[in-house]
């Protein structure tokens, strides 16, 4: 896109408020492009506190759903598998041993681990869709240049 000298801006907003032109020489965006836009989060945030609000509102509400699914697992596999379900699964064998028992032991530890992966890469994608993830890379940036 070609820029235009200060000059030039003048006389493209001059015909804008005039009427001569119907199209903006300018690419518009929305505002919520503009906020969920990592690039241009920090515009947005300063021009438009309320939304800025709204998106950090968005983001803690899916956090906590996510959180709440993974930790309605967690209790399934530990107090569930551990020790409601126990009877039921000790008739399954695994390995020689008794479901129940090795789910208690080793496999709820499993489960746990496997958790932890799929947080971090829950929470990941979460924050690229609000665009958390490029704020805290630019802030050090600009820190270790400093």
């Amino acid at each position: 896109m070609k820029t235009l000298g200060i000059s030039g801006r003048r006389k493209v907003r001059q015909w804008h408020k005039i009427g001569k032109s119907k199209h903006t020489p300018f690419p518009v965006a929305t505002a919520a492009s503009l906020c969920y836009n990592p690039a241009t989060f920090r515009q947005c945030a300063m021009a438009d506190p309320e939304s800025s609000q709204q998106r950090r509102r968005d983001y803690w509400r899916e956090n906590i759903r996510i959180m709440a699914w993974l930790l309605a697992v967690w209790f399934l596999v530990s107090y569930g598998c551990g020790i409601l379900f126990v009877d039921q699964l000790n008739k399954i064998s695994l390995g020689g041993f008794q479901l129940g028992f090795w789910m208690a032991q080793q496999g709820s530890i499993y489960v746990f681990v496997v958790l932890i992966f799929v947080y971090v890469r829950l929470m990941n994608k979460l924050d690229q869709k609000y665009g958390f993830d490029k704020e805290d890379t630019a802030e050090t940036e600009e820190k270790e240049d400093v």
